[in-house]
């Protein structure tokens, strides 16, 4: 049996690692974006309700299995006061 080609559980596992690895930058940038939320004392219910989403998908926004829409970034940058540098720090990286 060829190794390389093998489709067995050890390429989940390795496709997954990947994934995360792609994902990690945006990672960072999302964790400011929770740093901002919580120097904001705001939490992600109310952030969700300001976006008019669920809780649910605002959640998989901060943790990157969903983009941010324009407009979403756009409102959070407003309801949580960042400044430019910030916004585009965050949603643009």
């Amino acid at each position: 049996r060829d190794t390389d080609r093998s489709r067995g559980l050890g390429d989940v596992y390795k496709r997954q690692y990947t994934s995360r690895i792609r994902k990690g930058v945006d990672q960072v940038e999302m964790l400011k974006l929770k740093g901002a939320i919580v120097a904001n004392k705001k939490n992600y219910k109310e952030c969700a309700g300001f976006l008019d989403i669920s809780v649910n998908s605002f959640s998989d926004k901060i943790n990157g299995k969903r983009p941010f829409s324009c407009w979403e970034a756009t409102k959070l940058k407003n309801f949580l006061c960042l400044n430019n540098e910030e916004s585009i720090s965050i949603f643009l990286s």
